[in-house]
């Protein structure tokens, strides 16, 4: 018929042109044009009819599962679109109608197609799809379309529609899952060398490694929150236990490795081993343990092999169990040494551990004297055979104490520092009490540097309070009522002399000493000016007794400090630094039982050469006036 009516359509064409050639009005052949136009329409038709027919055997016919679904819908869509367009053009003819019958049943029956078509459906949505069709499922049988619409699957479009959708939570589940885990596939423990050893190595930053921990368990909570969770609820939660160990894991390691780096040093010092021996075997295991772990780490850092080993978790913990009782024993030991040289009290515990692992060393102690005692900043000690003998003290003002007799530096270190503590209070002792027999003795400006800085403050002290007892005695007794002024007349006449000794050529170390004797004599000044202006004339005058006041008592043959009431023996000494300072308050720390800081505190006089007996004789006799008598203060 094709080949008929193209032979009909050029013999129009002829017939046209020969019109045409004779003036004739064309002929416009409107029925050859409309069969024509009809032909094309119905070839149009049945064409797409035979597609779609072959398709749709094709479709019932193929492997379900190896269905392109998604474009499956697509092209019932253009079918119906086109099969539409055709009832507009034909809409009498049978052919078209059955066409658009068709296409129409197909798809109403595309949307349980559709949702059978979820690639996201697994064997065990099947084996529920199924068991609702009534039908055995085989996993890895093929089935078809036709089999699914055969076994009425359009009736249970509700079933099947909801096992899709829950096909398609639980994959997007599954797929968040699968990050998680392939992030941590990749995820490798940083180890780097301890100590540039190199074959001994610790844990580096883990921040990365907290991170993501924190962020898998956020997600699995997530997943597990979840009403689709259902078919990988198994997986997700042994992945939530195996972040949680690793959680645990990490917390004891680290621990373990900070107290083991705290440990490592102290017990690797013989010193320490000797003298702590059971904690030293405990603290061994472990460090073989630690190293041992560690050394895998490193050869395989996967963070979550390293975490999963067998009873990893128990022993990390009981790893830092031992690790504390050792750091508890080690704390009981610094007490006792704390306790048999109370000094050690100042320094921390790395301080102190520092010289308890250097034991044969003394001079392992020289860093830290400045911290045990407030003006020591190291000892001397001899040389060669001697090189253990103390022979003095140093300030940090660069003064130099040499001790009466030298204490050695031998057997534990709490037991020399307390024999050196024990030698600096007697040097000091012996240096204050020839201090104070030898002034009068010595010219005033040889006497100032004849002795250590603390001596002469000191004795300047007891100096002042007996000349100053001996002009109020003798305001009371009605001897001289001018004694007192006159005694400060005198006192400003020294304080001249001093400024004008300050101003020769002095040392760092003198000029430092007089220039505290001149802040305190310049307050001593002041002090008794004032006493002057409230007419004080008696010892026991309050505005006299509120003052610190120094005294050496022959009875005890030391020095003797009282306040008001208080009355407070001097009966240790220890070096301090020639410091001024208020002394109108008492000292911010009280004298304790281990020494009493010798600080100037109140004014001193200073006396020209007199005669030493009679001097001391003044001394005395202003103190045994000084005492209450009768009931009286």
């Amino acid at each position: 018929m094709h080949t008929q009516l193209e032979a009909i359509g050029e013999q129009a064409e002829d017939y046209k042109q020969m019109q045409d050639t004779f003036h004739i009005s064309q002929y416009e052949f409107t029925q050859l044009r409309d069969t024509i136009s009809q032909y094309k329409l119905k070839i149009e038709i049945w064409s797409k009819l035979d597609t779609w027919n072959k398709s749709m055997r094709e479709w019932k016919s193929a492997d379900f599962l190896g269905l392109d679904v998604e474009k499956m819908v697509g092209d019932v869509a253009a079918y119906f679109k086109d099969v539409h367009k055709m009832v507009k053009r034909l809409p009498q003819d049978p052919v078209v109608a059955m066409f658009r019958e068709s296409v129409e049943d197909f798809k109403t029956a595309m949307v349980v197609i559709n949702d059978l078509g979820n690639r996201a459906i697994q064997e065990r949505h099947w084996s529920k799809i199924f068991d609702a069709l009534e039908q055995p499922y085989f996993a890895g049988t093929p089935f078809t379309m036709e089999q699914l619409l055969g076994w009425k699957c359009l009736r249970h479009a509700d079933l099947i529609a909801e096992v899709s959708a829950t096909a398609s939570g639980e994959y997007g589940l599954e797929q968040l899952l699968e990050k998680i885990l392939a992030s941590w596939a990749d995820t490798a423990f940083v180890t780097i060398n301890h100590r540039d050893q190199a074959d001994l190595f610790i844990l580096g930053g883990v921040d990365e490694v907290i991170t993501q921990l924190e962020d898998s368990q956020v997600s699995l909570q997530t997943i597990l929150a979840s009403r689709f969770v259902g078919g990988i609820r198994g997986e997700v939660e042994a992945w939530e236990k195996k972040l949680g160990l690793l959680s645990d894991v990490l917390d004891e390691w680290l621990t373990c490795q900070r107290s083991w780096m705290y440990l490592e040093n102290i017990f690797g010092a013989e010193d320490i081993q000797k003298q702590l021996p059971a904690e030293s075997v405990k603290f061994m295991k472990i460090d073989k343990f630690f190293k041992d772990r560690m050394r895998k780490c490193s050869e395989s850092p996967n963070v979550i092999a390293q975490v999963t080993v067998p009873s990893l978790l128990d022993t990390f913990v009981d790893a830092n169990k031992q690790l504390d009782e050792i750091q508890k024993s080690l704390e009981d030991y610094l007490e006792t040494k704390r306790m048999a040289f109370a000094r050690f009290y100042f320094l921390s515990n790395d301080e102190l551990l520092e010289i308890l692992s250097q034991t044969r060393d003394p001079h392992a102690v020289q860093p830290h004297l400045g911290k045990c005692f407030d003006a020591v900043t190291k000892l001397t000690f001899g040389e060669g055979s001697e090189s253990k003998t103390m022979l003095a003290l140093n300030s940090s003002e660069g003064e130099v104490v040499p001790f009466s007799k030298a204490p050695t530096a031998e057997g534990a270190v709490e037991g020399w520092l307390l024999r050196m503590q024990e030698a600096m209070v007697s040097t000091l002792y012996d240096r204050s009490k020839e201090c104070l027999e030898q002034l009068g003795v010595l010219e005033i400006d040889e006497w100032y540097f004849a002795f250590p800085a603390a001596c002469v403050l000191m004795v300047g002290q007891i100096d002042w309070t007996a000349n100053v007892e001996q002009a109020l005695t003798a305001i009371h007794a009605g001897e001289d009522a001018k004694a007192l002024a006159r005694y400060n007349e005198k006192w400003i006449g020294e304080i001249d002399h001093m400024v004008g000794l300050v101003r020769t050529q002095l040392t760092p170390m003198q000029r430092k000493l007089m220039s505290a004797k001149l802040t305190i004599d310049v307050h001593a000044r002041d002090t008794v000016t004032a006493m002057c202006e409230l007419d004080v004339s008696w010892v026991n005058d309050f505005e006299w007794q509120r003052q610190l006041r120094y005294y050496w008592e022959e009875e005890d043959d030391d020095c003797i400090v009282r306040q008001v009431t208080h009355t407070r023996p001097c009966r240790r000494h220890a070096h301090a630094p020639p410091l001024p300072r208020d002394s109108s308050q008492p000292s911010r720390r009280p004298p304790d039982e281990h020494a009493l800081r010798v600080r100037l505190r109140v004014p001193r006089q200073l006396d020209a050469p007199r005669d030493h007996a009679a001097h001391r004789q003044v001394l005395h006799d202003a103190h045994r006036r000084a005492q209450p008598r009768d009931g009286r203060r």
